[in-house]
């Protein structure tokens, strides 16, 4: 029975049964008679499998003739003695693959699986007067694969039925997997590389389509910048100032870093290029609305200059001083070191009567001791700085603590924070940081500084300028430093916000843009201060014999 040979069993079992006066054959009868009365369903297998491969054997002939509708046929007959009727539903071939291959099952599994995989030749071949049909095709070598997911004949035969439908990525793919079954089938390496070849001009094609498309849209970008509503019931800053970072999810935007580190891996700068600007568009639809993405005309040129750049770019303004800048938006003004009497940022100013506010807060959070001080990566001088950060990335990243700082900020809606939080510059201490973009400028707002004597002084470029309280805002790409010049320690609480005459749209699609950089330069995939691809990271052309 093991061996899948019932009729041998049952002679040896009866010739046992009958013979006289042997006492072990008499001891072993009922076991003997047990397996007997099993024997029928095994018998019965037996008949079919006999069946099928006669009808197999006939489909066989007529397949070296060439003769593939009486072969389909042929095999359609032996399905029906298998399964017991025209059709099987994917469910039972599932438990009909659980069942333990051994024995008679195991022949007659084979001889399904040989079946359906001849019969897919057959509907791929069709006739004068019987048409293909690479979709039968595919789901008869889907259930040879149920069975044996390692059958390279079947796979091979699913990859053409997936070309003769067009579906050259799904061919590729099937293709690719029969050649790591065999790697020396130089019949099977030539299958896939005309899989491999079609598959990508489908994808360059597509690509090229997408290109001229993503091209079109800014193209045809009507005049203004209109702010579309946003819309939400959440904690700050979601409510007014949604981000990718809270609206998408982690995982989202890890899947955008990846296709783009595969695009320009694959494919190379342009098309990399391409895919970063329509992942912008994708997800600021997906935010605002179809039809939000015209309104990114001004992010174009600034995402094929962040490509193309070397990373920080330096100069020197007549009368204004050092600037430093990595990336720079069109459009906005005025351009100067000094903002703090401009009217454009007025609101800036009303934050100065919630100083008190502020201030209560932060220090009941140190005497609760429930804050810790962060030395951040930019200090570089023996007199340092310490922050709590409260904003990050336009995200709040406080928790539960500064409710009060909370309710301020978000009471104040022209005031859109890229990063914001508390600072302590120590005595005689000098607060020194870095930016390089145009479309943030930085407010202080002076919490605690102990006077006479003691001064804020601001150094933005070739000016400065010194306070005793109150607000002052600036342009952080201009080199800059903050002195404390008294003997205690200066509080201050400090905001780099986005420059008021950018579109909320324009906003979002700025936060995912300093995303993905962060993103993608911590990987290596671009250059520092730039989207610019690492040299070892671009595609280039391979030669051909």
């Amino acid at each position: 029975l093991e061996l899948g040979r019932p009729s041998e069993a049952e002679h040896i079992l009866q010739e046992g049964l009958q013979a006289n006066g042997s006492a072990v054959l008499a001891r072993s009868a009922p076991e003997s008679q047990e397996v007997l009365d099993q024997l029928e369903t095994f018998l019965q297998d037996e008949a079919l499998l006999q069946k099928v491969q006669k009808l197999r054997e006939t489909g066989n002939e007529h397949v070296r003739q060439g003769q593939y509708e009486a072969a389909a046929w042929c095999y359609e007959d032996c399905l029906q003695v298998l399964w017991g009727k025209d059709l099987i539903f994917p469910s039972e071939v599932a438990e009909r693959a659980k069942r333990p291959c051994t024995g008679l099952w195991r022949q007659i599994r084979s001889a399904e699986t040989a079946v359906v995989t001849n019969l897919s030749l057959c509907c791929l071949q069709g006739q004068k007067d019987w048409a293909p049909s690479p979709e039968r095709a595919i789901q008869l070598c889907t259930i040879a694969l149920t069975y044996d997911p390692e059958h390279v004949k079947a796979m091979r035969r699913m990859g053409h039925a997936y070309c003769a439908l067009h579906h050259y990525e799904d061919a590729e793919a099937i293709l690719t997997s029969a050649v790591r079954q065999r790697p020396k089938d130089a019949a099977l390496r030539q299958d896939l590389e005309r899989a491999r070849s079609q598959a990508d001009d489908v994808r360059r094609r597509a690509k090229d389509w997408e290109r001229e498309a993503f091209r079109d849209m800014f193209e045809r970008l009507p005049g203004g910048f209109a702010t579309p509503e946003v819309r939400g019931t959440t904690a700050w800053p979601e409510s007014q100032f949604p981000t990718p970072q809270r609206c998408l999810g982690a995982d989202e935007v890890d899947d955008y870093v990846a296709h783009l580190s595969e695009s320009l891996q694959q494919e190379g700068e342009a098309a990399y290029i391409m895919e970063l600007l329509y992942t912008i568009r994708h997800a600021v639809e997906m935010q605002f609305g179809e039809g939000s993405g015209k309104q990114l005309a001004r992010i174009v040129p600034l995402v094929q200059a962040l490509t193309r750049s070397p990373g920080l770019v330096k100069s020197h303004e007549p009368g204004k001083g050092q600037r430093c800048l990595a990336s720079r938006l069109t459009g906005l003004t005025p351009e100067q070191p000094l903002h703090d009497r401009d009217e454009s940022v007025a609101f800036c100013h009303q934050l100065r009567a919630q100083k008190k506010i502020f201030l209560d807060e932060l220090q009941s959070q140190k005497m609760q001791k429930e804050i810790l001080w962060e030395a951040p990566w930019s200090c570089q001088t023996e007199h340092s700085w310490q922050c709590v950060p409260l904003v990050r990335q336009g995200a709040w990243v406080a928790g539960g603590f500064f409710g009060a700082t909370s309710e301020v900020l978000s009471g104040n809606s022209a005031i859109r924070p890229f990063e914001a939080g508390f600072a302590k510059v120590m005595p005689k201490g000098v607060l020194r940081h870095e930016a390089n973009t145009n479309y943030v400028l930085t407010l202080h707002l002076i919490l605690e500084l102990r006077t006479p004597g003691g001064q804020y002084v601001a150094h933005i470029g070739e000016q400065s300028r010194s306070l005793e309280e109150g607000v002052f805002v600036f342009d952080p790409s201009y080199a800059h430093w903050i002195e404390n010049t008294s003997e205690a320690e200066m509080l201050i609480f400090y905001c780099h916000f986005y420059h008021p005459e950018i579109s909320e749209v324009e906003r979002y699609a700025l936060l995912l843009l300093a995303q993905l950089m962060e993103m993608l330069q911590s990987s290596g995939v671009v250059r520092s201060a730039s989207l610019a691809p690492a040299a070892e990271n671009v595609a280039r052309p391979v030669s051909t014999v």
